[in-house]
């Protein structure tokens, strides 16, 4: 494709690539013809709305059809066979968008957003239906947001190939981007809460060329909202809310300058425009950057919309002419606006401008990132249709890669300075566009704090960003200087002409005065040779240390804080510490600071009928093996709750404990030969008793002696429930055969 790019280009004929907004149809039965460069006014056309339409062209500025939202019309002005009916309105303010297919040059996507009933929709026309002039398909009226405001926009995503649609939820803060993929509309959106919660559905919701911000106007409120997006993901975020203007005018009208450096916003009335530089750090900066940039003699004003010529112009209401701004990208009034900048015949304009996608108003490229040193990024407005691209950048010192031949390309300019970029496309019929923009690159800011320093406590370091450009520390200051009062890392960027740079400075802690020795340990008083960790808690930040550690494996150390330090034998022993800086040394011995005990010998454990025994010690902990979180007694002895392994942990006066050998009890038994046998199920809370012959009754006592229980004739095993039992020991009394059975059972909830 390098090599034959160059002679398709000599033998087609020249025709404008990026024309899809060129025609537009407005207002009452208004139109604009941008073919030739500066708008014409032309008549045929057959809206009469109030508020908002869409109008679509081929590669070659050619009117394919427009919608109030309603009804469709194809560029004959005629009704499409099935182009009514629609659920938008002409008092929605984005009441329809038209936006090609991804991957289908044949199909458009015509959404539109409700005036009475608050949902967007979707319908798509196909233009090779009817003739070539077009039709719905029976995809039409698809409801893809059911609770929507008068808001809809459409977003290049970040692959340049799908599109985003942004619609607002109604009654909220939410907005959803919807994405648009050669499969059709997703029905899962991206849901982003930011901002506002505004009651209001009418105002105008625009992005930037860059697809990286977003505008939203409240007229029920008088506010205007910008935020980031990103188009990668479709979230909203960052919202900077500007100031109401006036109590009752209205915010409506919203748009980016091509560069999306400036923000404009419409009022309805007072009839006026405001602009705001959104390229600024912060929020209280672009605030500050508002300028009052015109107002129009006309009663009422309504829509921004950025055109094909570079101009924004302003809907004015019931009138037959449009104002505009006419230098959009330079900064408050030398943007230019004018009240009357063209007319529209016997016709008329009201509230509404046609709703573009960003990407179709959009020159044949757009550029991001100007600052040297940093990929400027170069973006094709529209490549529907075409097959091939040949780019320029003017920077012959970069070799090789001053040439690219792909649609979006990145670029890293050699020098600041002036390039005059060209882009060449080729569509699928073989006709070619030429477009040359100039493209400057700018010298990034000199910032140095210096270099890094030590810092005593009471001492201020004066940290200087230089004296022009706006500037930004780590913890929020703007000012160019910055008093440096404790250690740490610094960091602050200046901003010149939209380029930034950043410099950093670590301030680590210096010697002063020497140490203030003192340390601590993991433990100082345990059972059983074990290792313990030191840890240096000295102030004056020493440098080095030595530590002495009598008794221990190893008996020093220099680390700080020293691990694993093992004693071999029982006793008290001293620890000492010297620690040293470059001012001197200090040092500390703590006599006795660890103690080691022995454990005890372990308990030994006898069984008399249903009970078990510890040997004597200083204080017990029975336990059942498998359960070691449970304590079941903390007396010499236990009562097993049922059949299972015991144990006990013996303690000693020095807190040392040792464990007993397992006891294993399989059943509670009775001594005198009945043949009865017995168990307690904690985890079923049940009692079991069990004869051969079934037993003939059984009773359950508490310790006052009340019968709180009792059976007869159990030929299966008897079952007894302590679900309502209190925890305590009882006495089980059953008869079997003439013969008698009678056990303690400690019950445990």
């Amino acid at each position: 494709m390098k090599r034959i790019l160059p002679v398709i280009l000599l033998i087609c004929q020249i025709s404008a690539a990026q024309n899809l907004t060129n025609i537009w149809h407005f207002g009452r039965f208004a139109g604009l013809d941008f073919n030739s460069g500066a708008p014409v006014s032309i008549n045929g056309g057959l809206t009469y709305t109030d508020e908002g339409t869409a109008t679509i062209c081929d590669g070659n500025g050619q009117l394919l059809f427009y919608s109030d939202g309603l009804t469709v019309w194809n560029k004959l002005h005629q009704i499409m066979p099935n182009g009514t009916g629609l659920l938008g309105g002409t008092s929605s303010t984005q009441s329809a968008i038209i936006v090609p297919a991804v991957g289908n040059s044949n199909q458009y996507y015509v959404f539109v957003t409700g005036d009475i009933v608050y949902q967007a929709t979707y319908s798509i026309v196909d233009i090779t239906l009817n003739g070539g002039l077009g039709d719905i398909t029976s995809t039409k009226n698809v409801i893809f947001s059911p609770n929507s405001d008068e808001k809809v926009c459409a977003v290049n995503h970040a692959n340049g190939v799908d599109i985003w649609i942004v619609v607002k939820e109604n009654l909220t803060n939410t907005f959803k981007s919807y994405l648009l993929t050669a499969a059709g509309l997703s029905s899962t959106p991206v849901v982003s809460s930011v901002g506002i919660n505004s009651n209001g559905v009418i105002g105008y919701l625009k992005t930037n060329l860059a697809g990286n911000k977003l505008a939203a106007c409240y007229w029920n409120i008088n506010q205007f909202e910008v935020y980031d997006y990103h188009n990668a993901t479709g979230i909203v975020s960052n919202n900077v809310l500007l100031p109401q203007k006036f109590a009752s005018s209205g915010a409506y009208g919203c748009e980016f300058s091509p560069s999306g450096q400036f923000l404009y916003m419409a009022l309805i009335t007072p009839s006026q425009v405001y602009q705001y530089d959104i390229s600024l750090p912060n929020a209280a900066a672009i605030i500050a950057s508002e300028v009052l940039v015109g107002t129009s003699t006309s009663a009422f004003s309504g829509a921004l919309q950025l055109a094909p010529d570079g101009k924004i112009y302003l809907a004015n209401y019931s009138v037959n002419y449009l104002g505009a701004i006419t230098d959009p990208d330079n900064p408050g009034l030398s943007c230019n606006f004018v009240n009357q900048q063209v007319t529209l015949g016997t016709n008329q304009s009201t509230l509404g401008l046609p709703n573009h996608a960003a990407f179709a108003v959009a020159p044949g490229f757009t550029a991001q990132g100007f600052c040297f040193g940093d990929s400027t990024y170069f973006t094709i407005g529209s490549s529907s249709g075409i097959v091939a691209v040949q780019w320029n950048f003017d920077d012959p010192n970069s070799g090789a890669a001053n040439a690219s031949y792909i649609n979006n390309p990145a670029h890293l300019f050699t020098a600041p300075g002036n390039y005059s970029v060209q882009l060449i496309t080729v569509n699928s019929l073989g006709n070619s566009d030429t477009i040359n923009n100039i493209i400057t690159i700018i010298a990034a800011p000199a910032v140095n704090l210096g270099n890094d320093t030590t810092w005593c406590p009471g001492q201020a370091i004066q940290l200087n960003a230089g004296s022009t450009g706006t500037f930004l520390w780590n913890n929020g200051s703007t000012l160019a200087t910055y008093t440096a009062t404790d250690t740490g890392a610094y960091y602050v960027t200046v901003t010149i002409n939209n380029c930034s740079a950043t410099d950093s400075i670590y301030i680590t802690p210096g010697a002063c005065a020497i140490p203030n020795v003192a340390f601590s340990s993991s433990d100082t008083i345990w059972c059983e040779k074990q290792a313990i960790d030191f840890t240096d808690i000295s102030t004056n930040l020493p440098t080095s240390w030595q530590w002495t550690f009598t008794g221990a494996i190893p008996s020093s150390s220099t680390l700080q804080n020293p691990t694993g330090i093992y004693y071999a034998s029982y006793g008290s022993f001293d620890v000492k510490l010297v620690a040293c800086n470059s001012a001197g040394c200090d040092s500390i011995t703590i006599v006795n600071f660890v103690t080691e005990f022995q454990s005890p010998p372990p308990p030994v454990v006898s069984q008399s009928n249903d009970t078990l025994y510890s040997s004597p010690m200083f204080a017990y902990q029975w336990f059942e093996v498998g359960n070691p979180t449970v304590v079941l007694s903390t007396l010499n002895y236990l009562v097993p709750p049922a059949p299972g392994t015991y144990y006990v942990l013996g303690i000693d006066s020095n807190g040392c404990s040792s464990a007993s050998p397992s006891v294993i009890i399989s059943s509670i038994q009775d001594i005198g030969g009945s043949g009865i046998s017995a168990f307690y199920n904690a985890t079923e809370q049940q009692i079991y008793i069990r004869h051969i012959r079934g037993i003939a009754s059984f009773e359950v006592f508490d310790v006052a002696g009340r019968i709180i229980f009792s059976g007869n004739n159990c030929n299966l095993p008897c079952r007894v429930s302590t679900s309502d039992f209190a925890s305590g020991v009882y006495c089980l009394r059953a008869t079997a055969n003439d013969k008698q059975f009678v056990a303690k059972v400690l019950i445990v909830k």
